[in-house]
């Protein structure tokens, strides 16, 4: 089926603070090809599109929608907010083209429209200082989200959606929809019915000025109680999560030349201060170096150490798996719906897929299980963003933590954890493992996940 977008302007004004929808107009739509919205200043890596038509006013959308969708057709409506550490990114990147994602939701009988928001990015959107703390002029990019999400809220009708719509994101895109749930210690509604958080969750701290967190981040936290920020319950519940990681979500964030245990700490200098000795000592004990001598291959990792694999895996769970088990765990408590899914691939790699776009810049090739792979993960995308989440040779995932409405609530972290595994020599199914291996005989995918030892590793990781 041909398929027809729309790039709406959706805001050329930034919200107020006390009326998110001030100044937001639709001024019209134009075809593929024609002309892109303004992008947000930002930075750009070897694979993201180039950046030319930039402005700090850029809060837009880009919307794509099958053609010929009727204005009263009320199609589920997927929202993306993009990652890229806010210091990047464009809905207009190649990396997510919605063609494919479109494609896939026809085939599986389930159409959708496509929303993407641009939003204020590095100090047009994080900016901060006494006066705009005083004013309540800070957090314009997740501010932008929350405009953003209103007018589709108030307007996507136009365009055949239901207001009634899912949100995906990525990295700090998905991060912000943590942020989201916990505003206003939870009182306020979010302006979606369900979330896929892939690769990131809230309270991931990654302020590198060490005086900064000295004399911020520590007051709060003595002040709040660590053991308090995401344990207290102020957040939205009853709204269906998915949350992910990436097998080796660390591996960006961790040097090639790295080769001791001095090099192993230091690589996370930039971001973890003031840590004692013996949480240093504790660490390196979770992820012995023997552990991962299977890893390095001479013919093709030439010069690189165990410590390297060590580094990665440690720096995946500090900021990507273990938070996002944690975010999972405590909303289960709750009785929030959630399931957790993890990735073969590096970060960023997995978009391509979820997108159903085998484009090169993305790390993606085009062989053909690799695009029967991507037609999978699309159409379980789609179900998944939907009440049921199951249909078209698609099964719906199990709760991560199936047993949590059986007494253990009460416990600081779950005894077994269901994860759904996609990609690699395992291909796409759901793996079960419990904390003391009470599962009984493991199959290989269950060794394979056993192996990253999530529980003892996020137990301390996650701890107070």
């Amino acid at each position: 089926m041909v398929r027809k977008h729309l790039l709406m302007n959706a805001s050329i004004f930034p919200p107020t603070v006390t009326d998110f929808t001030r100044d937001i107009k639709y001024i019209g739509s134009r075809t593929p090809g024609v002309e892109h919205s303004r992008m947000c200043v930002e930075n750009i890596l070897p694979f993201t599109s180039r950046v030319s038509n930039i402005s700090e006013n850029c809060l837009s959308l880009r919307i794509a929608r099958p053609s010929g969708v009727q204005r009263d057709a009320k199609l589920p409506v997927a929202v993306w907010i993009h990652g890229g550490d806010h210091a990047l990114g464009s809905v207009s990147d190649q990396l997510y083209t919605p063609d494919g994602l479109l494609r896939a939701a026809a085939a599986a009988g389930k159409p959708l429209i496509y929303v993407g928001i641009n939003y204020r990015l590095m100090i047009f959107g994080l900016a901060t200082s006494k006066a705009m703390i005083e004013t309540k002029q800070t957090n314009a990019g997740l501010r932008d989200q929350r405009a953003a999400s209103q007018w589709v809220q108030d307007r996507i009708e136009v365009s055949g959606g239901n207001p009634d719509r899912g949100i995906i994101s990525r990295s700090v895109g998905a991060s912000d929809i943590g942020l989201h749930l916990t505003s206003f210690n939870g009182s306020q509604d979010v302006l979606f019915q369900q979330a896929m958080m892939m690769s990131g969750a809230p309270g991931v701290n990654f302020n590198s000025d060490p005086v900064f967190v000295a004399n911020n981040t520590v007051a709060i936290a003595r002040q709040v109680g660590t053991s308090q920020l995401m344990r207290t319950g102020k957040f939205v519940k009853n709204i269906p999560i998915v949350a992910s990681w990436v097998i080796d979500d660390g591996a960006w964030y961790a040097s090639p030349q790295t080769a001791t245990d001095e090099d192993v700490l230091g690589s996370f200098g930039l971001w973890l201060h003031g840590l004692f000795q013996s949480t240093k000592e504790k660490l390196l004990r979770l992820y012995p170096v023997e552990y991962f001598n299977h890893m390095v291959r001479p013919n093709y990792h030439s010069g690189m150490s165990p410590q390297y694999f060590l580094t990665a895996q440690m720096s995946r769970d500090i900021w990507f798996a273990c938070p996002v088990l944690d975010l999972s765990w405590q909303y289960a408590q709750t009785g929030g719906s959630n399931a957790s899914w993890t990735w073969l691939v590096a970060h960023l790699s997995d978009i391509p897929y979820v997108f159903n776009n085998l484009h090169f810049a993305g790390g993606a090739d085009n062989s053909l299980d690799q695009m029967a792979l991507s037609e999978t993960v699309s159409k379980a995308i789609v179900h998944e963003g939907r009440p049921g989440g199951e249909g078209a040779g698609v099964q719906k995932w199990s709760s991560a933590y199936p047993t949590t409405r059986d007494g253990q609530r009460s416990r600081e972290s779950a005894s077994k954890l269901s994860i759904q595994l996609i990609g690699g020599p395992l291909g796409l199914l759901e793996v079960a493992i419990g904390r003391d291996g009470d599962i009984g005989v493991m199959t290989a995918a269950q060794q394979a996940l056993a192996w990253e030892r999530l529980f003892d590793r996020c137990d301390f990781i996650n701890s107070p």
